[in-house]
Formats: structure tokens, sequence, C-alpha cells
């Protein structure tokens, strides 16, 4: 290549290419090669990826929507549950509550509560993923949508489990005080019980035996059940058990958080402590 100055990169980088090529084609006729042959040679197959694990992953990180799981139930378990013992309180205080009681059975004012704010909770978080699966589809992302609905399923399954779990210790939370102003002091406790898993979720990440363990614990089984299964490490039967725990221990709570909002809700002088409750039950 002969030129008067500097050959513009674009140039050059034509001729070699051009030039490559050429010289390719006569060593390839040199050496006998058919122009097929030196089509494959020149385009050769890319190799095959195989996945040791058979975990197929979809075009969202995995982690991710396990990241997106724990703050929807983080939040919306602290949400409802604060207003959950909020109203208990603000009941107490207002002495509505014995109106309620006189019309009501307690148990029943106890299961009114739970079971509108589960309905609630439940409802928002069904809405929030619908619009990130809307959301998906309009920017062009729906090859997303079934990896966030097959990871949906045991999310649910479980954060209603766990909300109901912690919906009644949130309502005994408030029914121990008489003034909103006191019910920092007996929420502290609820709001650990929240961060536990929250915070299980976020570091207990790896597969093995303390993310095992942890699914299987009722208080933590919530997020690090679902975790296992979108990461798929779960077999098909260990969420089934877990739920079934986390179901039985649900239940205990129920009937733990009855008794003591049946002995506290009509205290209206002074703060009570758990063992005062349970004594009072049916007072």
């Amino acid at each position: 290549m002969i030129a008067a100055g500097a050959v513009p990169d674009v140039l050059g980088s034509l001729v070699d290419a051009a030039s490559a090529q050429v010289q390719v084609s006569a060593a390839a006729a040199d050496a006998g090669l058919t122009s097929a042959q030196l089509r494959a040679m020149l385009n050769p197959t890319p190799p095959t990826t195989v996945l040791l694990d058979g975990t197929a992953r979809g075009p969202v990180p995995p982690e991710l929507l396990v990241v997106v799981f724990a703050f929807l139930f983080y939040l919306s378990v602290l949400t409802f549950g604060v207003s959950i013992a909020q109203s208990v309180v603000e009941e107490k205080q207002s002495r509505v509550v014995e109106l309620l009681v006189a019309a009501v059975p307690v148990r029943w004012l106890l299961a009114g509560k739970v079971i509108g704010n589960t309905a609630l909770a439940v409802g928002q978080i069904v809405l929030l993923l619908g619009v990130g699966v809307l959301g998906a589809v309009v920017t062009g992302r729906g090859d997303a949508v079934g990896q966030v609905l097959a990871g949906s399923g045991w999310f649910l399954v479980f954060f209603l489990l766990g909300f109901v779990l912690l919906a009644c210790l949130w309502a005994v939370a408030g029914s121990l005080v008489s003034r909103i102003e006191e019910l920092q002091s007996t929420t502290i406790v609820m709001q650990v019980l929240v961060m536990l898993p929250f915070f299980a979720a976020l570091f207990a990440t790896e597969p093995g035996i303390v993310q095992t363990t942890l699914s299987y614990i009722p208080l933590t089984a919530p997020l690090l059940m679902p975790e296992r299964v979108i990461l798929g490490d779960a077999a098909a039967w260990e969420p089934v058990v877990s739920a079934l725990l986390v179901l039985v221990f649900a239940a205990l709570s129920v009937g733990l958080g009855a008794r003591l909002y049946e002995g506290s809700v009509l205290h209206t002088s002074s703060r009570l402590k758990v063992r005062q409750a349970w004594r009072r039950e049916g007072a």
C-alpha cells in the first residue's frame, strides 16, 4: 500500500483485512482446501454452554427478586403492624373499645382487625406485583413476566402466613398500653421480629446449612424458603413442609394473641406486662 502521507485508520483497517483474506485464501488453495472447508475454518461453531447446576437464569437476576420480595414483606408487615397497634391503643384511649366489646366478642374484634389488615396487605402486594408485570410488558421486557410470576407464587403463600403470624402479636403490643405515647415501648420487640427475616434474607444468600435451617424456622421461613425456591436450591417438597410449619406456628400465635388481647384490651389505667395480661384473660 503506497500513500503520499498518513494512511487513515479506517482505510488501513480495510486494506489489512482484505490482505489477510487474500493470503488465507491463497494458503488454503495451496493446501488443497475446498471453499466449504475454508468457510468452516473462518466461521467456527461457537461452543455450547452447559450449566452444571441446571438452574436456568432468566432475564431478571434471582438475587434481585429476592431483595424486592424482602423489602415488600418488611415494609408491608411493619406498616400494617404499626397501624394495627395504633388502632388498638386509640380505641382504648377513647373508650370506644368498651362499646365494641359490649356488642362483639373480644376474639371476633381481634379477628376482624387481623383479617381486614391481612386482606389489605395482600391486596397491596398483588397490586404492586401487577404494576411490575405491566411495567415489564410496556418497556419491552415481556420475557421477564413469566419469571416474576413463577417467583411470586410461594412468596404470596408465605407472605400470607407470615403476616397472620405477626398481626395478632402487633394487636397484643397495642393492647398492653393505654396511651399512644407508650406504644414504642411494646412495639420495639415486634420491630425486631420483623427485621429478623428481612436481614436473614439479605445476608443468608449462599446455599448451605445456615440458609436451609433458617428456611424451616417459622419466623424466618416466610422469606428464606421463597428465596431458596427462587434460587433453585429447594426440592419440590421443601416449601410445602416449611409452609405447614409456619401455619402451625401461626395458629399458636393466633391463640396466644387472642388470650393476651382478651386480658388486656379493657385495661385502660396503666401499662400491663405480658404475665399480667395472661392472668387477666376473660376479666
